[in-house]
């Protein structure tokens, strides 16, 4: 008996801490509706949405049941009291049920520490599966690509099925993505991944790094070629002596010309 009990408070508990968890019910509540009556457990647990949602926002339903629980459960107080404990312990469930739902109506109900086991093995295994090797030719068969739509969005253009307004919203938007095909497609964005998912960057300054990386992407498309002052020496010392060169102009004589001679 007393092992039976053991045995279900850490099975209550471990299904609160791997599946409570992941969701905005938590694993204390999870845990002590599981050990209060089991089944108010598992059905706050099922209908509690994800911690990675919006957590459950209330409402007069929510507080309506949470009354009725509460009530239902001094009923069964009561009935437990008269028969000297042979009414059973459901009056417990039904008051932890009722104390719930009142803090779910409120939207108390928030998982401010989420963790989620199997999406990590999950995200692990994937990664593993999954990882494409560092391949320029998948850069260059997006840029082909965006370049193709860029050509099909002037032939509807020049057709008259897009107006100019409409034109440059698909340009613009075409010209985002291309920057991003560029950036995820980097070097750089591969090792700032790399050491995001060895915990050397946090998520924090991964977002930050990519933005600069954005940034700089988009400063080398907008920006001109740098100057360059030895070209522009080379060229003139080319012109100069390719002037140099040139033969002098032809003269045409004349017979007056030939006689003074």
């Amino acid at each position: 008996m007393v092992l039976g009990i053991i045995v279900a408070i850490v099975v209550y508990y471990l299904i609160a801490e791997f599946l409570g968890r992941t969701k905005h019910i938590g694993r204390w509540w999870t845990f002590f509706l599981l050990l209060a009556g089991f089944f108010p457990g598992v059905i706050a647990l099922i209908f509690s949405p994800s911690a990675k949602n919006r957590p459950t926002s209330g409402g007069g339903t929510y507080k309506l049941w949470g009354i009725i629980c509460i009530v239902l459960g001094i009923v069964g107080l009561i009935s437990f009291i008269g028969s000297e404990g042979n009414a059973g312990y459901t009056f417990v469930a039904l008051f932890l049920s009722g104390i719930y739902l009142l803090q779910l109506s409120n939207g108390r109900v928030i998982n401010n520490n989420p963790k989620y086991y199997f999406d990590n093995t999950n995200r692990a295994n994937s990664s593993k599966k999954n990882k494409p090797a560092p391949n320029h030719s998948f850069v260059k068969n997006e840029i082909l690509d965006i370049d193709s739509v860029r050509t099909k969005l002037a032939s509807l253009k020049n057709s008259k099925l897009l107006t100019e307004v409409e034109f440059q919203e698909k340009i613009n938007i075409l010209n985002s993505k291309s920057l991003e095909s560029e950036v995820t497609n980097s070097l750089e964005y591969a090792d700032l991944k790399s050491l995001t998912g060895n915990g050397i960057l946090s998520e924090e300054e991964f977002k930050l790094k990519v933005n600069q990386l954005q940034e700089k992407f988009r400063k080398a498309a907008t920006d001109p070629p740098p100057f360059s002052k030895q070209e522009s020496e080379n060229d003139l010392i080319i012109n100069n002596s390719v002037e140099m060169d040139l033969p002098p102009p032809f003269e045409v004589k004349t017979k007056s010309d030939q006689k003074e001679q």
